[in-house]
């Protein structure tokens, strides 16, 4: 299964990262993207199948930084 993450950029170019996180804030997967990313809309595509071991149903959380800005999103993941 393959989950769109969209990115907003403002500004200047920034450095990105996103997580999956459980709900006890304890990292599944470490690097979902990692990366540069320029002013404007981004998406980044997570396939759930390379998890190494699967991931299993739940709400987990997506662990976003923009630039030393760190945002959390809900993630309902039924398979």
């Amino acid at each position: 299964m393959t989950i769109t993450i969209p990115l907003s950029i403002e500004g200047s170019a920034k450095e990105c990262l996103i997580q999956l996180r459980d709900l006890a804030d304890r990292v599944v997967v470490p690097t979902i993207f990692h990366g540069d990313c320029g002013p404007g809309i981004h998406t980044v595509e997570f396939d759930t199948d390379a998890v190494p071991g699967g991931l299993e149903a739940g709400v987990y959380m997506l662990h976003v930084v923009i630039g030393g800005e760190i945002s959390t999103y809900p993630l309902q993941y039924m398979p």
